[in-house]
């Protein structure tokens, strides 16, 4: 029913700009660049995906979009991949005519500033949920849709490693595969490496250090500019440190040049999405980020951590 009154509301709008979260990820670009494509292949209102994108994919994908405020405020914004207004990338998102929202994250269903707001939590990503919204209207999904859409899923999903549920994800991918996407073109760009990741995967496996149940690493700003690469990209290696046994929860510290520190926080079976709302982040059970004012807090973090291990 959401799917449908979502869809009616587009058809509203000469203009719809979508918007995604902070520090975007696969997901978040995935889900913004789908809907866009579906969008102007079915329909003629002018579209625009606003904010900085997921650079790995936007040689094959696409660039973001630049508009002026003016085409902001005549606009329907959707927001994908994003519960809250304070993690919105591009701030201008409140000058919308009006507000709608896709989200998965936990609590996204409590949000009140969206005028619809199509919340699944069982969903693997945003991207899903775009995907599902096009079928669930009718439509079949492009291979251009389907590649963008794919893109998306397998990125917050780790390869589909981490699913809170199984049914409705592997569904849409039997209709992607009709789509006859490209499959191996988006896992080369995704995991193809270089001398600069090879060599900070290779620093981080070496100098990890643990806390009772907790792998963790803390990248301050010496220390990335010695690898060369920022806290963004550092962030996106948090996984050198999963699977060990003997640590079912790795962390990641990395150090911005403005000295607030963004935490990626992931774990096999516990709900570590409880301890980054303590710091004001939010995201899934097992996979969840937040940010603090100083590298010298992350102990704050290890210490909740470990209180819901001790549990």
């Amino acid at each position: 029913m959401l799917n449908k009154e979502m869809l009616n509301k587009i058809k509203e709008y000469d203009n719809i700009c979508i918007f995604g979260h902070t520090f975007p990820d696969g997901d978040c670009y995935g889900a913004q660049s789908g809907l866009k494509q579906f969008l102007i292949e079915n329909f003629t209102c002018n579209v625009y995906i606003l904010g900085s994108g997921f650079s790995k994919a936007i040689p094959y994908f696409g660039k973001m979009d630049e508009v002026s405020d003016e085409v902001v405020k005549s606009s329907l914004a959707i927001l994908v991949d994003c519960s809250d207004l304070e993690r919105v990338e591009d701030k201008r998102i409140t000058l919308a005519k009006e507000i709608v929202k896709f989200d998965h994250h936990l609590g996204s269903d409590l949000s009140t500033f969206a005028s619809i707001n199509i919340s699944n939590t069982q969903a693997s990503s945003a991207s899903q949920m775009i995907g599902e919204f096009i079928i669930d209207n009718g439509y079949i999904l492009s291979k251009e849709v389907a590649e963008r859409i794919f893109l998306g899923m397998v990125t917050d999903t780790g390869r589909f490693q981490y699913l809170t549920s199984s049914k409705g994800t592997f569904a849409l991918l039997e209709k992607i595969m009709e789509a006859k996407i490209d499959f191996q073109k988006i896992y080369d760009f995704l995991y193809e490496s270089d001398e600069r990741s090879t060599r900070a995967k290779g620093y981080i496996s070496y100098s990890f250090k643990t806390y009772k149940k907790i792998a963790y690493i803390v990248l301050d700003k010496k220390t990335l500019k010695e690898l060369n690469m920022d806290a963004n990209y550092a962030s996106t290696m948090v996984n050198c440190l999963s699977l060990m046994k003997e640590y079912p929860i790795w962390v990641m510290f990395s150090e911005n040049e403005d000295g607030l520190v963004r935490v990626e926080l992931r774990a096999k079976k516990y709900n570590v999405q409880q301890v980054a709302t303590l710091f004001g982040g939010g995201g899934h059970l097992n996979a969840s980020g937040c940010r603090l004012k100083s590298i010298n807090e992350y102990q704050n973090v290890l210490d909740e951590l470990l209180k819901i291990v001790e549990e």
